[in-house]
C-alpha cells in the first residue's frame, strides 16, 4: 500500500481527520492537505502520483498525518504493512507508549533535579573541583 492510497483517503473522506476539515468539499484540494500538513502542494502531487516510495518519507510527515487523522503512527505503520487502516489502538502498543511517555518525564524531572542543584552549589560558592 503506497501513502498516495492514505492521502486519497483523507482528502475523499475515507479516513478519519480531526478538527476543522472541510468535510462539505469532497474531495478536499491537495493545497488543503498541504496546508494541514505544512508541507508544499507540490510534495503532495508526487506523493499521490507514487512518485516518491513510502520509503523515503520522512518520519515528521507521518508524525503529521496521524495528528491530523487522531491516530497513533503505528496504525500508519500498519497501513503501509497491510494496507488496511484499523482505528483501534493496539493495547500493547499504547501501554508500551504510556510507560516510555512515563519514563521520558521522570528523566527529564532528574536532568532538571541535576541542573537546579549544580546552580544552586554554584551560587553558594562550591565548585565541582
Amino acid at each position: 500500500m503506497l501513502l498516495a492510497d492514505l492521502l486519497w483517503g483523507v482528502r475523499e473522506g475515507r479516513l478519519p481527520v480531526v478538527g476543522d476539515c472541510g468535510d462539505g468539499d469532497l474531495p478536499r484540494s491537495k493545497s488543503w492537505l498541504a496546508r494541514r500538513l505544512d508541507v508544499s502542494q507540490a510534495l503532495i502531487v508526487r506523493y499521490e502520483n507514487a512518485e516518491i516510495d513510502p520509503f523515503e518519507i520522512r518520519l515528521e510527515i507521518i508524525t503529521r498525518l496521524a495528528r491530523l487523522m487522531g491516530v497513533p503512527v503505528d496504525h500508519l505503520v500498519g497501513f503501509f504493512e497491510t494496507g488496511q487502516f484499523t482505528e483501534q489502538p493496539l493495547v500493547e502498543n499504547l501501554e508500551v507508549s504510556s510507560r516510555l511517555q512515563q519514563l521520558e518525564q521522570a528523566v527529564a524531572d532528574l536532568k532538571q533535579s541535576i541542573i537546579t542543584a549544580i546552580a544552586a552549589d554554584s551560587g553558594n560558592g562550591h565548585s565541582a573541583n
